[in-house]
């Protein structure tokens, strides 16, 4: 899925339908890259504010920041016996 380079000014819960299923993301303050759903979600926007003249991510920044997010995400998950 695209995602979109965005500005957080303060951390919100997001409950966004997925795939049929309601899902909550917690998005943290800062600039950072969301998937487009979430990016243009009205609620997001509600808590967001222009990105700042000159700043980017590129795309290998964008990648690496997911994989670290979701393997943060891993480890907090318990493993099934």
């Amino acid at each position: 899925m695209a995602s979109k380079l965005v500005n957080i000014v303060k951390d919100f819960t997001l409950t966004i339908v997925r795939d049929g299923q309601l899902v909550k993301e917690a998005i943290k303050a800062g600039i950072q890259r969301l998937e487009e759903d979430v990016a243009e979600h009205w609620y997001t926007k509600a808590h967001s504010s222009d990105v700042p003249e000159g700043v980017t991510q590129t795309d290998e920044e964008a990648e690496a920041a997911a994989s670290t997010k979701a393997a943060a995400a891993a480890s907090k998950t318990p493993a099934k016996s």
